[in-house]
């Protein structure tokens, strides 16, 4: 875990504000625990931040040649994931799909170098009357579907290739389902083209959102720190504050905006932390770029059983596999005009879920038991 109070913690967040100021950390501290460094770094997805700041002669062979190949990998991985954008953005604007960036793929840019932000997958936003015709595209390129539900279709390809078309930027969960749709209304239109660009202030206002859901769920890394940090920095001259108080004070928002804002121009100023900042930080930012997702899995947990009654593991297993006709109905529209085909795409959603969602599943059933287990004593 990421303890501010830790050696570790404490040069790798100096080489993060290096890196930043796109600069050169320098000599570390004695006694740091070189792989826990490097632990820290991979858990919290920074590693190619470090590689670019971090002088290497400080570090031992071992973790020099481990944080080498991981950022040369990092970057290889980049440039294919750039490359396939631009080949997808090029058969969007063929079938005339609307289509605009979300997240990472827009919040790079405000790095110091583009390849020091990792993302695991590409966000975008699209026009959800498309939907056939992105199906198309995506399924013509070889990508296997890895939901249509919620708010998102995604799609995967080996190696990496991981795309989330949103429909919409959230869905109901857990009471917090900001309505953005208001985001289309403010961007701008590519010159003679059907990408879109948000608009500075609405990219904060979903990036903060995006943030407070993490942290509903168990948390944040240190990324989305930075993320903060240089879009403030770059952008706060120039935005029209007074509109994101207001969207912000309407989502119930303007207190966690102001923390995370102060924390994050602390922590990249190397400033200290007030206790009850510093709380905050080791809680929601320690546990990594998930955070503790123990804290996610018991709010479900918790929302069963005030919805059933039932404290069951077996129960919530089947709650989770068999979800509600309301949850179905959100992630396959067609169940409002048939309903009686509920069990036909209960089985569609479960042969749709890859190695990857069963494993999930399996540690969020096994974290369930523990949490029963616990509570029952």
């Amino acid at each position: 875990m990421m303890n501010l109070d830790s050696r570790e913690t404490e040069y790798l967040l100096f080489v993060l504000q290096c890196a930043v100021k796109g600069k050169k950390a320098g000599e570390p501290p004695e006694g740091i625990d070189w792989q826990a460094f490097f632990e820290l770094a991979k858990k919290q997805e920074v590693y190619s931040m470090v590689a670019q700041s971090v002088d290497f002669k400080y570090l031992p062979p071992d973790i020099a040649g481990n944080l080498n190949d991981y950022s040369k990998s990092e970057l290889v991985r980049l440039i294919a994931m750039q490359n396939e954008l631009k080949a997808i953005e090029s058969e969007l604007e063929e079938k005339g799909i609307k289509y605009m960036l979300l997240k990472g793929a827009v919040i790079r840019n405000y790095y110091p170098k583009q390849s020091m932000r990792q993302m695991s997958d590409i966000d975008i936003m699209y026009d959800a009357d498309k939907k056939d015709s992105l199906i198309g595209i995506m399924e013509n390129r070889g990508y296997k579907k890895m939901s249509f539900g919620g708010n998102s279709d995604d799609f995967t390809k080996p190696p990496y290739y991981t795309f989330e078309f949103h429909r919409e930027l959230f869905k109901s969960e857990y009471g917090f389902c900001p309505d953005f749709s208001f985001v289309w209304d403010n961007a701008r239109q590519v010159q003679n083209s059907f990408e879109y660009q948000m608009s500075a202030e609405d990219l904060y206002l979903h990036h903060i959102a995006h943030m407070y859901k993490h942290c509903m769920l168990g948390g944040f890394g240190i990324r989305f720190l930075i993320d903060t940090y240089l879009i403030v920095s770059k952008e706060q001259k120039n935005w029209n504050r007074d509109y994101i108080n207001k969207k912000l004070a309407g989502f119930s928002l303007l207190d966690f905006e102001e923390q995370v804002r102060r924390i994050a121009f602390a922590v990249m100023d190397g400033a200290a932390l007030n206790e009850k900042d510093a709380e905050f930080f080791n809680e929601k930012v320690g546990f990594g770029i998930y955070g503790n997702q123990r804290v996610g899995i018991e709010l479900m947990y918790n929302e069963f059983k005030d919805k059933k009654g039932s404290t069951s593991v077996f129960s919530f297993a089947l709650y989770r596999l068999f979800p509600s006709m309301e949850f179905m109905k959100r992630e396959y529209p067609v169940l409002n005009k048939k309903p009686y085909l509920l069990w036909f795409y209960y089985i569609l959603r479960l042969l749709s879920k890859s190695s990857g969602a069963l494993k999930k599943a399996k540690r969020e059933l096994k974290t369930v038991k523990e949490i029963s287990k616990d509570k029952n004593k």
